[in-house]
């Protein structure tokens, strides 16, 4: 876990960020491509799943990967709908344009990263800058 709080640290130096307080990590909701019983009990495999820091701001949500220097804006008025769900040890977050919809885990409880729950409290109560 201490490797997610470098790797913040990095992406925040790389790119700038100065509004530390508009970030939350989570991922692409998995996809289960298989099943497989163990000794130790049930191996699932997912794919495709991949990690992200999110930023939240005026211009939209902008996607930067774990471990690598690229990064996605989805600007808010290309976003025709933006839901934020509370679940029992994170959060789900919808996000639908005209032509797709993009379904992420939103990871609140990571226990080295007290900094994820604030963070989600204060672009809560911010309405994370959706303004539809």
């Amino acid at each position: 876990m201490k490797a997610i709080n470098e790797e913040l640290e990095r992406i925040i130096k790389l790119n700038g960020i100065t509004k530390r307080e508009n970030i939350l990590y989570g991922s692409n909701e998995a996809k289960v491509t298989g099943v497989s019983p163990t000794a130790r009990g049930v191996k699932a495999n997912f794919d495709g799943l991949q990690y992200f820091f999110f930023y939240f701001d005026e211009k939209g949500i902008t996607l930067f990967p774990l471990y690598k220097d690229e990064y996605g804006l989805l600007p808010w008025e290309n976003i025709t709908e933006f839901k934020f769900k509370n679940l029992l040890f994170g959060s789900k977050m919808i996000i639908k344009t005209a032509n797709n919809t993009y379904k992420f885990e939103i990871n609140t409880s990571v226990i080295v990263c007290p900094w994820a729950k604030e963070n989600a409290k204060h672009l809560k109560e911010i309405n994370y800058f959706y303004n539809k």
